[in-house]
């Protein structure tokens, strides 16, 4: 029986498997050995000719490398230098320099060739050289180039797990729906399946790729969708107040710069006792995975501005929203809260 706690368990595992496979491209590329002796982060930029603008990627490998005990940061003259660690403590690995997964926390969730396949996907993108910190315009992006990777990502059992927690939160409120930043459409789909085709769901995304996709789902009879292409980075479209009674915002409220912007006009559209799903949302809190994540996000095209998850719990509290439920132990972290009140500082009594 799948849990969330044996949820976290394989989202651990999974960095894992992710952060070792990064270490092996930090191999065989000949960083590790060029770092035999301390350097600075412009050396290496220098050394292996990555490229300047892809500073921020290459400080969040070594901090990903760093946390696996691969390497230690030192100071010299003042300024932070990077040192492979002799010892590579805390390591396991086969004799060819492969991690060895922890079968008992993935295989629950996922086929005996998981392992395999974030291994090889991951080498192939960053490149056994390390290219992809020297190709300028090559970053992940939510479009059909990467339509196949998105689509395993999306309807993972982890994913879905974490998804479909929401899903039956959100179909006990009502009827009526916002699924935003909807990516492929999994999130409208399996709402509209929850609902047994009776509802309407507006979804909306940046991608006029992912927009098409999720048209293009199938959908049980009945269900009213409308799909649009839209920044979640602008102000909604025009929602009739208290118009909504559930949102999920499921893997993208870290994209988000203005959050209190967003809370507010979500808070506006939701019905009092509405609710909005915060899913699958990256919060920085010291977990194991944090620096794998952090590198992640850094390969993709798109801006990241997380917070702490007190902050992110703070920031709905002060925009009229009370926790209902959440699950954080590492990246895969939901919040669910819902309407209650004003937001903080608003007198108008509504």
């Amino acid at each position: 029986m799948r849990t969330e706690q044996g949820m976290y368990d394989a989202a651990i595992e999974s960095s894992r498997i992710f952060s070792h496979a990064v270490r092996e491209v930090a191999d065989s590329s000949g960083l590790l050995t060029y770092l035999a002796e301390p350097r600075g982060v412009d050396d290496m930029i220098g050394h292996m000719e990555f490229l300047p603008e892809k500073r921020d990627q290459l400080v969040c490998l070594l901090r990903l490398l760093a946390s696996q005990e691969l390497l230690r940061e030192v100071t010299v003259d003042g300024g932070p230098r990077y040192q492979t660690n002799g010892a590579r403590a805390g390591r396991s690995l086969d004799d060819d320099g492969r991690y060895v997964p922890q079968i008992q926390h993935i295989e629950g969730w996922y086929g005996d060739d998981y392992a395999e396949a974030i291994r090889t996907t991951n080498i192939e993108f960053l490149g056994r050289d390390l290219e992809f910190l020297r190709k300028p315009h090559q970053f992940a992006r939510f479009d059909k180039s990467l339509a196949e990777e998105w689509r395993l990502t999306m309807t993972s059992p982890l994913y879905e797990f974490g998804r479909g927690l929401c899903v039956e939160e959100l179909v006990a409120r009502g009827n009526r729906f916002l699924d935003l930043a909807c990516g492929p459409g999994y999130g409208a789909q399996r709402i509209a399946e929850a609902c047994g085709g009776r509802c309407s769901i507006v979804a909306l995304d940046k991608s006029a790729d992912f927009v098409e996709m999720t048209r293009e789902l199938d959908y049980p009879a009945g269900t009213e969708l409308r799909a649009e292409v839209h920044d979640i980075n602008l102000p909604l479209p025009e929602l009739a107040p208290e118009s909504i009674d559930g949102v999920l915002f499921n893997g993208s409220f870290h994209f988000i710069r203005d959050k209190q912007a967003r809370l507010a006009e979500l808070w506006t559209a939701l019905r009092p006792g509405g609710l909005l799903c915060l899913g699958h949302t990256f919060a920085r809190s010291g977990f194991p995975d944090e620096a794998m994540r952090e590198f992640y996000f850094s390969m993709l095209e798109d801006d990241l501005f997380p917070l702490s998850w007190d902050e992110l719990i703070a920031l709905t509290e002060q925009a009229g929203y009370r926790p209902v439920r959440n699950f954080h132990q590492g990246s895969y972290s939901y919040l669910l809260v819902e309407k209650v009140s004003a937001p903080a500082g608003d007198r108008s009594g509504r």
